[in-house]
């Protein structure tokens, strides 16, 4: 679970298209094998329901967590650059506090769109600043990108 979570955390996807039918693949291989290679699953116990719901629900984390993490650790393409503006800054608190910055449009973003970010990042910005966008392709072609300050150079 914790690499499902962290993925989601720290690669923002742009384009969630491409990524269901591998993460849907990897996490029924995962579940085959388990259920397969292990004779409790095969013992057809009649509370087997909650224990499979856990184990589908631990394969796909883990395949959603793997696939997208290569896919943005290992790419090595050049970022194309995009600029936007911040329209609007919010934040939502409950037992976690999120923050979000809409932005103008950018790339092949039509409509403006909001974006959460780290609290560091959403304090150093005020409404109406321009902040980088770099849009990386993927090594899975799986678009993704990071936000910096007009004033930060990705490496």
């Amino acid at each position: 679970m914790a690499i499902g979570l962290r993925s989601l955390l720290d690669f923002k996807i742009l384009e969630y298209s491409s990524v269901w039918v591998p993460v849907l693949l990897i996490a029924s291989i995962c579940i085959t094998i388990i259920v397969f290679c292990d004779l409790e699953y095969r013992s057809g116990k009649p509370n087997m329901f909650l224990s499979i719901f856990g184990l589908i629900l631990l394969s796909f984390s883990y395949a959603y967590g793997t696939y997208v993490s290569l896919n943005c650790v290992f790419d090595s393409s050049k970022p194309e650059i995009h600029v936007a503006s911040i329209l609007k800054k919010r934040m939502t608190s409950g037992k976690t506090t999120t923050y979000y910055l809409e932005l103008t449009p950018w790339g092949k973003q039509t409509e403006p769109d909001e974006v959460s970010v780290s609290k560091a990042l959403y304090n150093s910005f005020q409404e109406n600043d321009d902040v980088n966008i770099y849009l990386m392709k993927g090594k899975f072609e799986i678009p993704w990108f990071e936000i910096t300050d007009k004033n930060t150079m990705l490496k």
